[in-house]
């Protein structure tokens, strides 16, 4: 594999999930900034730390995994895709003002169909991402892991449908709890 390839790849990677991770500082930071028109709720900092989280581990998984992968035009593509969902979800998430939805909450179940419908696409894309990384084999495609892929694209899905601020707490305390467990694993 042409080395030159190999570094404009990592470069395109590395800016969206460097602008990711900034869109998450940023908007975070408002909520120090402007305590006012930007009060701190628990949903939004589980769902910022979840994303924060997710997008570490990818970037240090994709230091390990990067030199493994057979880069075509195909791949490369589907990398920016997946990164791009992360700045998708960030920007989502934390929009730069919430003036028409009077809180973060009402804004956030205003726009949950983008958010969750974009996580889901994002988690599917990880699953892609690993087999394309990891190879079919070395993927978890087991009949558990699809199992529980499934439950995960249908919690995530709920969360689409349902308005109620438990669902979305507890769909985020779980989201934040497999990270971190996965975390352990790494």
């Amino acid at each position: 594999m042409d080395t030159d390839v190999l570094l404009y790849v990592r470069l395109i990677s590395g800016t969206l999930l460097g602008l990711t991770l900034g869109r998450l500082l940023n908007g975070v930071a408002k909520f120090v900034q402007q305590p006012k028109s930007h009060r701190i709720n628990l949903l939004h900092g589980l769902w910022s730390f979840f994303l924060f989280a997710s997008v570490t581990l990818f970037w240090w998984d994709e230091a390990h995994s990067f030199a493994k992968v057979e880069w075509t035009f195909a791949t490369y593509l589907f990398q920016i895709a997946y990164c791009g969902s992360f700045l998708f979800l960030a920007a989502v998430l934390l929009p730069d003002n919430v003036d028409e939805f009077g809180d973060h909450f009402s804004y956030f179940i205003a726009r949950r169909h983008w958010f969750y419908s974009v996580l889901i696409i994002s988690f599917l894309l990880g699953i892609v991402d690993s087999v394309v990384k990891e190879g079919w084999s070395e993927s978890i495609v087991s009949p558990e892991g699809i199992i529980f892929d499934l439950i995960m694209v249908c919690v995530l899905g709920a969360g689409m449908v349902v308005n109620s601020y438990r669902v979305h707490l507890t769909t985020a305390v779980v989201m934040v709890a497999l990270t971190l467990a996965s975390a352990l694993l790494v």
